[in-house]
């Protein structure tokens, strides 16, 4: 299990760095910090990349402040994400 959560980190890390063009730094980056202050719109919870940033973004958050192993992490951060997204009309 552990094993597991640590190539799930590891992906988490390296999708952040596909993305973003860097290393991710420990913590919330300033870049997830810019994504996570934005306010959710239909489009974002639409769009299949933009609402995938969000999530990994709030899951780094709740790793870091709550130390949430990566998966329940990510669970989480879905099951916020989509209730907001229900919240203003877009379905998910």
């Amino acid at each position: 299990m552990e094993e597991e959560e640590k190539d799930l980190k590891e992906f988490m890390e390296f999708t952040l760095k596909s993305e973003f063009g860097e290393e991710a730094n420990p913590g919330v980056s300033e870049k997830c910090e810019i994504i996570l202050k934005k306010p959710l719109t239909k489009d974002v919870c639409y769009d299949f990349r933009a609402i995938r940033q969000k999530v990994m973004c709030r899951a780094w958050q709740l790793m870091e402040e709550r130390k949430l192993p990566f998966r329940d992490a990510v669970r989480t951060a879905w099951k916020e994400i989509k209730e907001e997204c229900a919240k203003i009309g877009a379905v998910v």
